[in-house]
């Protein structure tokens, strides 16, 4: 977990660090089309839009696991969490 620490650190800084804040927002900018493309949510702009969800719920679920390991939802877990999460948001 010292990488995520470290992650949620340069989060912090970021606030007060320029160089820190654009490194941090080029990286979620870089990454959501891999995403995208991994996920199949397509190379338009919803398909990034959608993995910024993703990325968002990621780190999310993470910050939550760090703070208590006890919140990590395993794998046996997530998938009725997402179908759950699915039928509940409008279509």
């Amino acid at each position: 977990m010292g990488l995520a620490r470290a992650f949620f650190t340069g989060i912090a800084r970021a606030q007060h660090d320029d160089v820190v804040r654009t490194a941090l927002a080029e990286g979620f900018a870089k990454t959501r089309a891999p995403i995208a493309q991994l996920l199949g949510l397509g190379d338009d702009q919803p398909g990034q839009d959608a993995a910024g969800l993703v990325l968002a719920m990621f780190h999310g679920l993470l910050l939550q696991t760090l703070l208590d390991p006890s919140l990590e939802i395993d794998t046996r877990r997530m998938t009725p969490a997402q179908r759950r999460l699915r039928d509940a948001l409008p279509a």
